[in-house]
């Protein structure tokens, strides 16, 4: 679900190492450095960590181009990773088999995240990766795909602060859902996820047949198509109401499938808001058992820099005390001014190195 992308935000700096910097320093020095870190991109840095891929296939023709892309990263980043493909639909995947993929029967009783958690249970019972990379066929319709902000240090940054990382996106204001904040979220359409917090989100779908039955209109094909008197607030239906059906104006954009409330679409919307549920609220269940929920390019760039250094470990650090907190500044000229100055720190202390 695109609806908005979260602007950059900075409320204040907190305390401790990590912000220790003179600010005025760190603004002049970042600009100045700004033109002196080479903008030819090194080759991809490889992680040591035990990597596990799960995508959900079910458009043929999608899946198998998203399948050969996220094949081809993961060789680059983590050439040990094990990739298993999850048929949903139960039809025109032959082309897995003939393509050499490990392709399993998945579920889609809750669609794609019925269908992620049978690939996860199904990996589990062969390996113990330390992190685990969650797609679905759609993810390279993004305008700016995440993969390639995955590499070898997106990763590590990940599991160093045993986070959730994907696209974000968010709301106008903030909504409640299910007695949890939704705000902002992580698409699920490629997340990079710390297996120590994947078992704790474990199941990955929370909105099945009775949670969804409890929430959508009385009258099948008739407005409302959700009440707004029970687990969401009004706020909260009217958002994902427009989002599927297309009426309406708080949000800049609308579901590429969106279409009126009818006896004939009552179906299709009511298991795409579903989907949404169970999109939005992991990330909610993420903040609210203390789950950094990371940007993908805020977890890249944590990733290009040095591990050994004071910084990044002040950053995994903070990210773990106040992940809500250190998200939002590390996302502001704070983190970006920061970032800068440990990049070209780490950037001379190679060229110091001998030989």
């Amino acid at each position: 679900m695109t609806v908005k992308e979260k602007p950059t935000v900075n409320r204040g700096s907190p305390h401790g190492v990590l912000w220790s910097r003179s600010r005025e320093l760190a603004v002049r020095t970042a600009e100045r450095l700004e033109r002196t870190i080479p903008t030819t991109q090194p080759d991809l840095r490889q992680t040591s960590h035990g990597v596990a891929a799960v995508m959900v296939a079910w458009d043929p023709v999608a899946s198998r181009r998203c399948a050969h892309e996220i094949k081809a990263r993961l060789r680059r980043v983590s050439p040990d990773a094990r990739l298993v493909l999850v048929d949903n639909r139960g039809a025109g995947m032959e082309w897995a088999t003939e393509d050499g993929f490990e392709i399993v029967v998945g579920d889609n009783s809750a669609r794609e995240f019925t269908g992620l958690q049978s690939g996860v249970s199904h990996v589990r019972g062969l390996a113990s990766p330390a992190v685990w990379v969650l797609a679905n066929d759609r993810y390279l319709t993004d305008s700016a795909p995440s993969l390639s902000d995955l590499d070898g240090g997106t990763i590590d940054a990940v599991v160093a602060t045993n986070a959730v990382a994907g696209r974000i996106n968010c709301y106008p204001t903030t909504c409640r859902a299910f007695g949890l904040d939704i705000g902002s979220w992580a698409r699920s359409n490629l997340l990079v996820v710390a297996d120590a917090a994947l078992h704790q989100l474990s199941p990955l779908a929370v909105v099945r047949k009775n949670e969804l039955d409890s929430i959508v209109g009385p009258v099948r094909g008739e407005r409302p198509l959700l009440r707004s008197d029970g687990a969401l607030d009004g706020r909260y239906a009217s958002y994902v109401t427009e989002w599927v059906t297309g009426e309406g104006s708080d949000l800049n954009q609308h579901w590429y499938r969106h279409q009126p409330v009818s006896n004939d679409s009552w179906d299709e919307l009511t298991r795409k808001v579903q989907c949404i549920l169970n999109e939005q609220l992991l990330s909610a269940r993420a903040r609210d058992m203390g789950i950094p929920v990371l940007p993908m390019h805020l977890a890249h760039s944590m990733g290009q820099l040095d591990p050994t250094s004071t910084m990044y470990r002040s950053m995994v650090r903070i990210i773990r005390q106040k992940p809500v907190d250190a998200v939002r500044w590390l996302e502001g000229t704070v983190g970006r001014d920061l970032f800068a100055l440990q990049a070209w720190w780490d950037q001379r202390r190679r060229a110091d190195r001998p030989g």
